[in-house]
């Protein structure tokens, strides 16, 4: 990390952090590619990290895996080259920047990804192909520091049921005038938003903490 003086040049060279040496990081390389979110976190790559590699399996001479197609004949397969799999840039609460952000993104009710991991007991932290996940906001303000949360909850961002279709209506407002949803299908997305909402714990009448 460095210090940017009023010139524009770089100046007092610190480490600000590092995961290389210290047995944070298993062995094979080294920490590369950074991103910073609208909130300031900091995010790198690292090597053999559960998020961001992945391994070409060899299946046999007759496998195709670039389309899934042809014999396998190697069974457990091999393990290959390792690539790198590039993850979006998120906000504050962890939700994707890039690409069309829905009615469910402009409301949110938790962290929503598209990669999830597999489980203890087979595969251990291996990506789960074509399975997002889903990590909720906590319903009141209690809740989230009681599990050490730092993403506002249900209550503190929309208060009540009330205030939270006002917020779905204008992000499916939004939509619609940005062409991105039919006018047709406005109220089906409020309603739908609200029906989860509802769900998630938010009633009419905001409750104290």
């Amino acid at each position: 990390m460095f210090r940017v003086r009023p010139d524009g040049s770089l100046a007092n060279g610190e480490v600000f952090a590092s995961g290389i040496g210290d047995g944070t990081l298993k062995s094979g390389g080294v920490v590369d590619g950074m991103k910073c979110d609208e909130a300031g976190n900091i995010w790198v790559t690292g090597p053999h990290g559960i998020w961001n590699t992945r391994l070409v399996y060899q299946r046999g001479k007759q496998y195709d895996a670039t389309d899934v197609s042809g014999i396998i004949s190697i069974e457990p397969p091999v393990k290959g080259p390792e690539y790198p799999t590039l993850l979006p840039q998120v906000d504050a609460d962890g939700n994707d920047l890039d690409g069309l952000r829905s009615v469910t993104l402009r409301a949110p009710l938790g962290t929503y990804t598209g990669w999830n991991v597999r489980r203890t007991g087979f595969s251990q932290g291996d990506a789960c192909d074509l399975t997002g996940g889903y990590i909720p906001f906590a319903l009141t303000r209690a809740v989230r520091r009681a599990s050490g949360d730092q993403r506002p909850s249900l209550q503190e961002r929309y208060g009540d049921l009330h205030r939270y279709r006002a917020v779905a209506r204008d992000a499916a407002a939004r939509l619609v005038s940005l062409g991105y949803l039919l006018p047709a299908d406005e109220a089906a997305a409020v309603a739908s938003a609200v029906s989860q909402a509802q769900q998630s714990g938010l009633t009419l009448q905001e409750t104290d903490d």
